[in-house]
């Protein structure tokens, strides 16, 4: 237990629970970066990067508002605006950081406009496949950041250590490889076979090898 408040990528970056506005910096990088993968020609690169010119203008344009409506009732402010005024300044600043983020789902269809439905199909495999392969690489991380309430167990019943390397089986397959069990929170989990045991959460989508059980 360190002595002070941890952040990404220690445990409690999994409960970082600071406002953080939704809206994205970019609302196609993903598509630029897999332009071969996609075929992206020309003027479908040019059309991705207007929209993306478009939002990015709109996001910086925003957030000086809010810099700017901010200062008026920051806690220095000497003499502090009288109520009614400080109101009108928070209430511009809900209003712009509502913007912020309800702007974003009308890019993410402008920019499956310009893709056609092959091709978001084709990023959306993309997405899911680099979302697994980062999520296999980070077990480690994942199994110690939930360490307090839940165990990784390898299909033999051994306890998987969140701190140490991971282990192989055999052929050199780490043990969290391939894990993307849904975690149970404690308490919830049901019974499998023996009294009071713990069935824990498998993977989806077939035979797990791994799963995560609920501490206590």
């Amino acid at each position: 237990m360190p002595p002070f408040f941890e952040a990404a990528p220690y445990r409690a970056g999994l409960l970082d629970l600071e406002l953080h506005s939704l809206a994205p910096e970019s609302v196609a990088d993903r598509a630029l970066f897999y332009h071969r993968e996609l075929s992206l020609d020309l003027d479908d690169l040019r059309a991705l990067l207007d929209l993306q010119a478009d939002y990015r203008r709109k996001l910086r344009r925003g957030r000086i508002e809010f810099a700017l409506a901010g200062h008026q009732v920051r806690p220095t402010a000497q003499p502090f605006p009288p109520p009614s005024e400080a109101a009108a300044h928070l209430k511009t600043r809900a209003a712009l950081f509502f913007q912020e983020e309800d702007r974003v789902p009308t890019y993410i269809e402008l920019v499956r406009m310009a893709l056609g439905e092959d091709r978001w199909n084709q990023l959306v495999g993309l997405y899911v496949e680099d979302t697994r392969r980062e999520l296999e690489l980070l077990a480690p991380v994942i199994a110690a950041a939930v360490a307090p309430a839940f165990t990784l167990h390898s299909s033999d019943g051994e306890i998987v250590d969140p701190n140490g390397d991971p282990p192989e089986q055999e052929g050199g397959e780490s043990l969290l490889a391939g894990s993307r069990g849904e975690l149970a929170p404690a308490g919830e989990d049901e019974l499998d076979g023996a009294e009071g045991e713990p069935q824990g959460v498998g993977a989806r989508g077939g035979p797990t090898e791994r799963e995560w059980v609920p501490r206590g």
